[in-house]
């Protein structure tokens, strides 16, 4: 499938969120402080498509911090174009009941941030994303906490330090900095402004 082939089958589901943002042509979106909800369609290789539901940390830069993502019951996992008529609202009453954060309640920063402290497990990655998401709700001791985790973490699980690992931590780092000078929300909220234009939402 094709992102032409793709874009008329978004248009329909953003008729069903029509306070969502379209972006990129093929996402759906919601904001909210340092937050972007997102409805997803994944083309697949086989022609289908799979609706998909994360929610993107925009105090994290290039979209490497979030929570999800999300995938919807088997009935309305994987959908053929040929089916999308059928199965469309069907899948509109699945991301309604399925997907948490509900998209039908405002998207609550602190709610998504017990959410995801609270997953498990608890992985490299998240301690990452939960270390910038707590340094910009104001949680300095929360966000430290993560950013010592983080090589604790990576250190655990035997593979050695990748890359993007080495990315990560060296955005932790310049976090702590920012933490003990007092400059996180500052220095963070100029990133969520990057990367809500990365996105087009400005």
């Amino acid at each position: 499938m094709t992102l032409k082939e793709l874009q008329p089958i978004v248009a329909d589901y953003h008729r069903a969120f029509p306070d969502w943002h379209l972006l990129e042509g093929e996402v759906l979106g919601r904001e909210s402080g340092p937050l972007l909800q997102v409805i997803g369609f994944e083309r697949l290789s086989g022609g289908d498509y799979r609706p998909s539901c994360a929610v993107f940390y925009l105090c994290v830069p290039d979209r490497d911090g979030g929570f999800g993502p999300q995938w919807l019951n088997i009935k309305v996992r994987v959908i053929h174009p040929r089916a999308h008529a059928s199965l469309r609202d069907k899948a509109v009453e699945a991301i309604h009941k399925e997907i948490v954060p509900n998209v039908d309640a405002p998207l609550d920063p602190e709610q998504v941030l017990a959410m995801h402290e609270t997953s498990n497990p608890v992985r490299s990655p998240d301690a990452h994303h939960l270390a910038a998401l707590n340094a910009y709700l104001g949680h300095d001791e929360r966000a430290l906490y993560w950013c010592a985790r983080f090589t604790e973490l990576v250190n655990s699980h035997g593979l050695g330090w990748q890359d993007f690992d080495y990315k990560r931590r060296a955005f932790l780092d310049q976090l702590e900095q920012w933490l003990n000078a007092g400059e996180a929300r500052r220095q963070l909220e100029r990133v969520v402004q990057e990367e809500r234009r990365k996105w087009g939402l400005v």
